[in-house]
């Protein structure tokens, strides 16, 4: 296994902007109930009471038609921060991250059979707690276990010179059986993004090794709250959410469906 990880620990953090454009963020409506443009207002606040103005405050996200988007603003010249590099077992798959900017990655992948993929994703709409997604596959280990077991149990009753061709493809079943075992079993470390809930950064558990992994993980999750913190109105922040969203959409890095279900996820987060 190859690994390269370098990174700054304290890098400056630049002020951040009001990003809000394709779908609008936190907008004031008057009680007097006028929607104007949009395809949806979701999650209207009950009005308070004792309020002396008969005028009801209400917040919404409003989101605009595809006619009506905007294009998402490209990217920013890069400044490379640190990066990182996985090599699966049985060189089955690697993946590349590059850090840039203080709080962006490029996420560069490539599985065994399967189209490489590149994405770039701000980390500051990135959940900072990672889930573990571990998976065994206990059927190819059985069935690599009993093939072994029958295989020696026939070597010990009967004369090899007998029962060499069913040796042979019992040993053969189990090779191919602890196969299937490594290539089907992962321990990984996966990062979601904050209300979208949709898998960004997919990390092998202990590879290369545990301290390299720690590290990284760690400087990424500072990252992510280095980038939050520039934000204080969560309205404005799902709004700015969706449209990074988007823009990844756009770049490949998610499907329509993968987006739409991001979407209601999304807006739901606003109650």
């Amino acid at each position: 296994m190859e690994a390269t990880w370098t990174g700054h620990a304290d890098l400056p953090v630049p002020a951040i902007t009001n990003r809000t454009g394709c779908h609008t963020a936190a907008v004031r409506c008057p009680g007097s109930g006028a929607h104007r443009g949009g395809q949806a207002f979701i999650d209207q606040f009950p009005p308070q009471t004792g309020a002396v103005n008969s005028e009801v405050s209400m917040e919404h996200i409003c989101l605009s038609s595809e006619e009506q988007e905007q294009a998402p603003e490209p990217l920013q010249e890069r400044r490379v921060d640190g990066e990182f590099h996985q090599v699966g077992r049985l060189r089955r798959g690697e993946a590349h991250f590059t850090l840039f900017n203080t709080h962006y990655i490029e996420v560069h992948s490539q599985g065994l059979g399967q189209k490489s993929r590149t994405y770039q994703f701000d980390l500051t709409f990135l959940d900072p707690r990672p889930r573990r997604l571990r998976r065994i596959s206990w059927p190819s280990a059985a069935s690599g276990t009993l093939l072994l077991g029958m295989a020696i149990w026939l070597g010990l009753v009967q004369p090899i010179q007998q029962s060499a061709g069913v040796l042979a493809l019992l040993l053969a079943g189990s090779a191919i059986s602890t196969g299937l075992f490594f290539l089907r079993s992962h321990d990984r470390i996966v990062f979601y993004s904050r209300h979208g809930r949709i898998p960004l950064i997919s990390l092998l558990n202990r590879n290369p090794d545990s301290a390299q992994l720690k590290a990284f993980v760690h400087d990424l999750r500072q990252r992510v709250k280095r980038g939050r913190a520039g934000w204080s109105d969560k309205t404005q922040f799902l709004s700015a959410e969706l449209k990074e969203h988007r823009r990844l959409r756009d770049e490949g890095g998610l499907t329509s469906s993968e987006y739409e279900a991001v979407k209601r996820r999304v807006l739901r987060s606003h109650t």
